[in-house]
């Protein structure tokens, strides 16, 4: 079962990294505002070759899949000719700087149709900085391979390219030419080979270049050491949680100490449900691609056709999902203008419709135009909850239910709701430790009822099924 069918393809410069990889739900791809790097309240100006995205529909989708961050613009179409280079070649699969011109120390080889390139003495990348390799789908009846390389090599490969725009970039399998492309934009992590393939081939091309499964570094004496030291933290009131380890998605380690309640002292459990904070913008995201899936929504939507009192203009979706709305904090103007009550009193907690009317109501400025530049934003993301509850006509603790964790049997995960109906068995309360046997319940925020930028509930083995 799939979730989601939808591809984000994003065309980028920069090479980023995923916050968290939420594997096994059906999207190829996303974009890098989940960088934890980006985190920040810097604002970073968007390069104009990173504006454009495309969106792809993708059939054949299994219920595991990746988000990954994929940088195109260059596809290395293979055409194995029939040409050698001159060199002794020992390597399954190199990706070399090429030029059109000789120069000396450079290596002259030719195409099948005997058209000569001139190769680096040095490979940009070899088959052992392959991360991961596949078969995809491409237009029509042709097939791809999608090569992902590692962190380290993607790095190497960034570097080159970028130096080498508009030069070619030889392409040699078991020591044949079989492509030169031409470099249009710098590479990253990830290419793909395309061409004219049988079935053959591809299964060739995929068995040479799938890296070895390596074993597990653990040793059972590292994972005791690590087992003790953490009830030594606990001793010290210096960690209260649950810490899980998996190798290949198979648990080597799961350990719980401390309180899910430390009014109570109720100790936590293995299914014990945190509060995600940030990290449940990603389970918002999913929920916009399904009901793009679903046909309620448009990436490309105004976030007014939604939410129609905003007034903001020209801010789609899409900009909301990048961080690149340019929408002003909501935080900061609740904390002005919202009546927050007593401490510990859930009646004057605010929702997400409050800041929408709160935004209606102060108009506040944009702090840039849409597009224009990067900056970390929790108002989109409780936006897109909005929107979620717009789309789906259904309350969003509801929709997250039933098109996410009962389909993945996320158990213990939950969204938070101020109500007396919110009681999961297995949620533990926020606190802090004051003097030698002291704390405070911290638990209570008057922004707790907020769902798009925080607000799910999970466990760490809900996490791993996420994952």
């Amino acid at each position: 079962m799939a979730l989601c069918d939808t591809t984000l393809s994003v065309s980028t410069a920069i090479s980023f990294k995923p916050l968290i990889p939420a594997t096994k739900m059906g999207i190829k791809d996303f974009h890098p505002s989940q960088d934890r790097s980006f985190q920040s309240r810097n604002k970073i100006k968007i390069p104009k070759t990173t504006k454009q995205t495309t969106m792809k529909q993708k059939s054949n989708r299994s219920a595991t899949a990746n988000f990954q961050i994929i940088t195109l613009g260059l596809a290395l179409s293979l055409s194995f000719a029939d040409t050698s280079y001159s060199q002794e070649q020992t390597s399954i699969l190199e990706l070399r700087l090429a030029e059109i011109e000789p120069a000396d120390g450079l290596v002259e080889v030719t195409d099948k149709k005997g058209n000569p390139f001139y190769l680096h003495p040095n490979a940009v990348v070899r088959e052992d900085d392959i991360s991961s390799v596949k078969e995809s789908a491409g237009n029509g009846s042709s097939k791809l391979v999608s090569v992902r390389l590692t962190r380290a090599a993607g790095k190497k490969m960034s570097e080159a390219t970028e130096s080498h725009l508009r030069k070619p970039m030889a392409i040699l399998f078991k020591g044949k030419l079989v492509s030169a492309p031409i470099i249009q934009t710098k590479i990253s992590r990830d290419f793909v080979i395309s061409g004219d393939f049988t079935s053959e081939q591809i299964q060739e091309m995929i068995v040479a270049l799938s890296p070895q499964p390596r074993a597990s570094q653990f040793h059972p004496d590292d994972l005791t050491d690590f087992s003790e030291r953490l009830d030594r933290a606990h001793q010290r009131k210096k960690f209260s949680g649950t810490v899980l380890i998996a190798v290949d998605g198979k648990i080597v380690l799961e350990k719980s100490v401390g309180y899910a309640n430390i009014k109570s002292k109720s100790p936590l459990q293995d299914n014990s449900s945190f509060r995600l904070a940030s990290v449940s913008k990603q389970f918002t995201a999913m929920g916009i691609m399904i009901l793009k899936d679903d046909g309620k929504l448009d990436f490309d939507d105004e976030i007014t056709k939604h939410l129609p009192e905003l007034p903001y203009t020209g801010v789609t979706i899409r900009h909301l999902i990048h961080h690149t709305g340019g929408l002003p904090s909501y935080i900061g103007l609740m904390e002005r203008h919202w009546d927050k009550g007593s401490k510990g009193s859930d009646k004057k907690t605010a929702f997400n419709q409050d800041v929408v009317d709160m935004l209606a109501k102060r108009k506040p400025q944009p702090d840039f135009s849409p597009g224009d530049q990067y900056e970390y934003s929790n108002t989109g993301y409780v936006l897109l909850g909005s929107i979620i509850e717009k789309a789906s006509g259904m309350v969003i603790h509801e929709f997250f239910k039933k098109r996410i964790f009962e389909p993945l049997e996320m158990n213990d995960s939950h969204v938070f709701r101020p109500t007396d109906d919110f009681k999961p068995a297995s949620r533990v309360f926020g606190f802090a430790y004051g003097g030698p046997g002291e704390f405070e319940e911290n638990d209570h925020n008057f922004l707790n009822g907020m769902v798009g930028d925080g607000g799910i509930y999970a466990s760490a083995r809900d996490l791993l099924k996420w994952d």
